[in-house]
């Protein structure tokens, strides 16, 4: 398990080969979508994909399964290079547009909430980049049900140590809830139910921040 820290960053932002690969990659609209642009306008978040997907864009032939990792042409350059599937909402695309994408590079999404996802056989990859448990609050359940389905499981985990909460809306009841963020101490109980006391990273006490409100990131990786 690692922290991202300012140490990471000032290594990687001498050699950022992200921002290349992004535009060397990009094709048609690529640069239009959410997620691209994201990668574009964030140093940290480049840094952290280059770890989570970096390897994988230097070789081929593999099976690998995204969740939530959202959309940019370095999805396009992974569905190229391997058998990929993409389990994606889109929450911030249009859907018709880019299952039109998808189609021509190759069907490589499903339009669907992991949990609704049916899994088929082995992955030698699967990453959940940038969702648990910022936007998805069910880790504990994702770990149960994907960590023996691949023979490595790598997630970035969002959390803060200063309280933060959202304001929002149930999509199915007419409800507003306020919601708090995981803190780090939060994610290291989850992560004890799947992991020795000695794997996890002291999470609660990390106070350096890489992102202008203030959130910490972390990668765990789960190995056969």
């Amino acid at each position: 398990m690692k922290i991202y820290r300012r140490s990471d960053l000032e290594s990687y932002e001498p050699h950022d080969w992200l921002l290349e690969r992004l535009t060397v990659e990009a094709r048609g609209n690529d640069a239009d979508y959410t997620t691209h642009k994201w990668l574009l306008d964030s140093l940290p978040k480049r840094m952290i994909f280059a770890d989570l997907y970096g390897d994988l864009l230097d070789c081929r032939g593999l099976r690998v399964l995204d969740i939530g990792g959202g959309y940019s042409s370095l999805g396009r350059a992974l569905a190229e290079r391997h058998d990929y599937t993409l389990v994606e909402i889109m929450a911030h695309d249009e859907h018709e547009e880019f299952a039109r994408l998808a189609t021509s590079s190759g069907v490589f999404w499903q339009a669907s909430d992991w949990l609704g996802f049916a899994a088929d056989g082995h992955y030698d990859v699967i990453i959940a980049n940038d969702l648990f448990p910022n936007v998805d609050q069910r880790l504990d359940q994702f770990i149960l049900r994907y960590k023996d389905l691949t023979d490595e499981l790598r997630i970035s985990l969002t959390f803060y140590n200063e309280p933060r909460w959202y304001t929002v809306r149930r999509v199915d009841a007419d409800e507003v809830f306020a919601m708090m963020a995981w803190d780090g101490a939060q994610v290291e109980r989850c992560l004890s139910n799947h992991l020795p006391a000695d794997a996890i990273a002291d999470l609660a006490s990390e106070s350096e921040s890489l992102f202008p409100n203030g959130r910490h990131i972390a990668r765990v990786t789960f190995e056969r």
